[in-house]
Parts: C-alpha cells; structure tokens; sequence
C-alpha cells in the first residue's frame, strides 16, 4: 500500500502533518464538538480512539470513489460532522460529479437562424388627447385673423 502524502498541518496539534483522510476526520470532529478545542493527539485517547478510526475508513472510502479534490470541497463548503452518514454524503458528491460532468461536457454553438419573418399591423391605439384650452395671446392671434370667438 502506498504511503499518503502529509501535506495538511494537524488542527488540534500544532506541528503535525497529515494526510487529507485524517485532516477531513479532524475538521468532522470540531465541526461536531461546536470548535471547541480537541486535546492534542485526541485520536489515542480512548475516548476518541474507536470512532476515529471508523471515521477514517468511511472518509478514505469516499476518496478513494470520488477523489481527494470533490471530498475536500464537499467537506469544506458543507457541514459534515461524521462521514459515517454515508447518504447525505454520497448525495452532496454525486451533485459535485455531476457539476463536474456538465462543465467539462461540450456546449452547442451552432448559429440558430430565424426560418420565418412575419410583419404584424401595428395595432395599438392611438389616444386623442383633449386639447389644450387656448392662452390669451393665442385668442387675440385668432381675433385679428378675423377669426370669430368660441
């Protein structure tokens, strides 16, 4: 079996490197204690010890399915405090999966042409508006115009 790299900074003890798995099971782990602090090397305390390692057997599972970058994403964005909730999981990998297959698949660009044009009457109508009443100096245009008065 080949070694995993340690390329994560432990978050409950300072200095220690792991890999993405433990990392993951980790951060479930505060998620799941509200971020209060873990001791340091919790996962030797017997406390911690057997749900740890189920915890890691679930989150290598899913890496090993769907791969470290989807798993970490997932984890990340999302609010998993046990992997062990295998369908809540599954579903929120299956949808980043799918995401993936729809961005890498091809889009269509083939022009769309118009195949008919057809001009319509206008058929909006038209609204007479009253007209204004006449000002004075309009009145008297009108008056010397020989025009008689209304």
């Amino acid at each position: 079996m080949a070694k995993r790299k340690a390329r994560f900074n432990s978050l409950s003890t300072p200095g220690q490197k792991q890999d993405c798995s433990n990392y993951l099971v980790e951060l479930a782990f505060l998620k799941d204690n509200h971020g209060i602090r873990l001791p340091s090397k919790f996962w030797q305390l017997t406390r911690y010890k057997f749900r740890y390692r189920r915890e890691i057997q679930s989150c290598r599972r899913f890496i090993k399915k769907y791969g470290e970058p989807d798993v970490l994403f997932v984890a990340l964005n999302n609010h998993i405090t046990t992997w062990t909730d295998f369908a809540r999981i599954e579903v929120l990998l299956q949808k980043r999966a799918e995401r993936r297959e729809r961005m890498a698949a091809k889009k269509d660009v083939t022009p769309v042409v118009c195949d008919f044009s057809q001009e319509t009457a206008d058929l909006r109508i038209e609204i007479n508006r009253r007209e204004r009443k006449k000002g004075m100096f309009e009145r008297l245009g009108e008056l010397e115009d020989g025009k008689k008065e209304d």
